[in-house]
C-alpha cells in the first residue's frame, strides 16, 4: 500500500504529497509520513509595530500563532504515539512579540540532499538521538527521537530551500512545476519513504495485536487508569466545546471590522449592523422589481444606501448613478410618501491600511454628490463610530451621527467619538511621565 504523505508549510511538485498551510487545523492521524516546516512568515506580516527590532504581532495574529502552535504540538505528539513518522525541517529561529508578551518560536540522512540543505538551528550539545553534526565542532544539527510506546519517530533535520528560482516556470511565478521541481519532489518523496521504512524496520516496538486489547488481559491498574482517562477526555471535550463557543463569539464580535476591508454582501451586512448600532432600523430590501443594498430610518428621517468596495482605487461616479436610480424606484413604491436621503457608503483602496489610503471617492463622484445632495460616507469613518458605540451606550453621540448622515452633502465627516475612560487614563499617564 502506498504511503500517504502530508506536507505542512512547504509544497512539493507532486501529486503523491498533499499540502496544508501552517494555520490549517488538519489532523495528522490520516497520514503515514508528515513533512513539517514551521513557517510563520505570513503571520509576521500582521504586525502593529517593531519592538526592540522584532515584529510585534496584532492581537488576531498573536491568537492565530498561539492557536497554530498548540494545535501542531498536540497533533505531532499524537501522530508519533500512533506510529507515524514526522520529519521537521528547522528554519531560522524567528522571535516575535505577541499580545501576551514575548514569544520565541523556533521553527522553521542524508547525503543526497546535503548540497541543498543548510543548518540554521544548532541543537543542544546533549541532545538525544543526534544523527547529524556540523563538519567543524561536531555540533548537533539533526536528531531522531523515537517514541517509547509506538513505532513512531520525530526526525529533526536542517532546513532546505523548497522554492529556488529554478523550480518556477517563466510563464507563471506562482506555479512550482518545472521539470527540475518535479524531479526534486520525486527524490524527496522516495527519500522520505525509505527513511520511514528504515525507522520502522529498526524499531524494537511491536504494535499491540487487536486480540491483546481484550479486557480479560488487562491488569487491575489499567482498568482504573482507563476510567480516569475517560473522565479526563470528557473534561477535554467540555473545554473544547466552551473554547469553540468563545471562538464563535470572538468571530461575531470582530465582524464589524470588515468595514475596513470587505466588499460586496459581506460589507453590506456589516454596514447594516453598524447602522443598527447607531440607532437606525436598517435592512436590505428586495422585491420583484427592486433591490437596494440598505434602507434605514429613525425618528430623524429615512435614508437609502448603496455600498461599494474597491481593491486599489477610489469609488467612482458609477455607483452614484445607481443610487440615484434606486432613489427613484423607491419613491415609486406605493407605501413611500417622500424621497429618501441618498447615502453612498464607500470602501476605497480597501486592501490598504486606513491611514495609508487616499481620498476614497473620486473628485467627479464628490462633485456629483454635492450637486444631488447625496452623502458620501467612508466605511473606515463609520467603523470608528461603531467601535466606540459597540462598547458603551451614548444616545446623544449616536443621535448626532444620525443627524450628520441626514443633513450631510458630499463627503460626510462623522462626529469624532468622545474620549473613553481608558483614553483619559492613558493620556493622564503620558502627561505624568512627561
Amino acid at each position: 500500500m502506498a504511503k500517504k504523505i502530508l506536507t505542512i508549510g512547504l509544497d512539493l511538485a507532486s501529486d503523491a504529497a498533499h499540502e496544508e498551510e501552517f494555520r490549517s487545523k488538519a489532523s495528522l492521524l490520516d497520514w503515514d509520513i508528515v513533512l513539517f516546516k514551521p513557517d510563520i512568515f505570513e503571520l509576521t506580516l500582521q504586525r502593529e509595530t517593531e519592538h526592540r527590532g522584532k515584529p510585534s504581532l496584532t492581537d488576531s495574529a498573536s491568537f492565530a500563532l498561539k492557536e497554530a502552535c498548540t494545535h501542531w504540538h498536540q497533533e505531532i505528539k499524537q501522530a508519533i504515539e500512533t506510529g507515524k513518522t514526522v520529519v521537521v525541517f528547522l528554519p531560522s529561529i524567528q522571535e516575535v512579540y505577541v499580545a501576551s508578551g514575548q514569544y520565541e518560536y523556533s521553527g522553521t540522512g542524508w547525503a543526497e540532499f546535503s548540497t541543498v540543505s543548510e543548518y540554521k538551528v544548532l541543537l543542544p550539545t546533549d541532545a538525544k538521538g543526534t544523527c547529524l553534526v556540523t563538519k567543524h565542532g561536531d555540533r548537533p544539527v539533526g536528531a531522531i527521537l523515537r517514541s517509547q510506546t509506538s513505532s513512531g519517530s520525530l526526525v529533526l533535520l536542517p532546513d532546505i530551500d523548497f522554492y529556488p528560482k529554478r523550480f518556477f516556470n517563466d510563464t507563471d511565478d506562482d506555479d512550482i512545476s518545472s521539470d527540475e521541481a518535479k524531479q526534486f519532489a520525486a527524490r524527496m518523496i522516495d527519500a522520505m519513504i525509505a527513511l520511514d521504512r528504515a525507522l520502522h524496520a529498526s524499531s524494537d516496538f511491536t504494535p499491540e495485536p487487536s486480540w491483546a486489547s481484550d479486557p480479560k488481559f488487562a491488569v487491575p491498574k489499567e482498568l482504573s487508569l482507563r476510567s480516569e482517562l475517560l473522565k479526563r477526555e470528557r473534561l477535554v471535550e467540555e473545554a473544547q466545546k466552551k473554547k469553540e463557543e468563545v471562538q464563535e463569539q470572538l468571530k461575531a464580535a470582530g465582524q464589524l471590522r470588515s468595514l475596513l476591508y470587505e466588499k460586496g454582501k459581506s460589507l453590506e451586512n456589516s454596514i447594516i449592523e453598524a447602522l443598527r448600532i447607531l440607532g437606525f432600523r436598517a435592512t436590505a430590501y428586495k422585491d420583484a422589481e427592486s433591490e437596494f443594498d440598505v434602507v434605514f430610518e429613525s425618528s430623524e428621517g429615512r435614508l437609502l444606501g448603496e455600498v461599494e468596495g474597491k481593491d486599489s482605487k477610489a469609488v467612482n461616479v458609477d455607483k452614484l448613478r445607481q443610487l440615484t436610480m434606486n432613489l427613484h424606484e423607491d419613491l415609486q413604491r406605493e407605501e413611500v410618501l417622500s424621497p429618501a436621503k441618498g447615502v453612498l457608503f464607500g470602501n476605497g483602496y480597501r486592501l490598504k491600511p486606513p491611514q495609508e489610503r487616499e481620498n476614497q471617492f473620486t473628485q467627479k463622484c464628490i462633485t456629483a454628490a454635492e450637486a444631488s445632495s447625496t452623502a458620501l460616507v467612508a466605511t473606515t469613518d463609520l467603523y470608528a463610530v461603531v467601535q466606540y458605540l459597540s462598547d458603551q451606550t451614548d444616545e446623544d453621540y449616536a443621535r448626532r451621527c444620525r443627524e450628520a448622515l441626514l443633513v450631510g452633502v458630499g463627503v460626510v465627516k462623522l462626529p469624532p467619538p468622545p474620549p473613553t475612560a481608558s483614553d483619559v487614563v492613558a493620556e493622564t499617564s503620558i502627561i505624568e511621565q512627561a
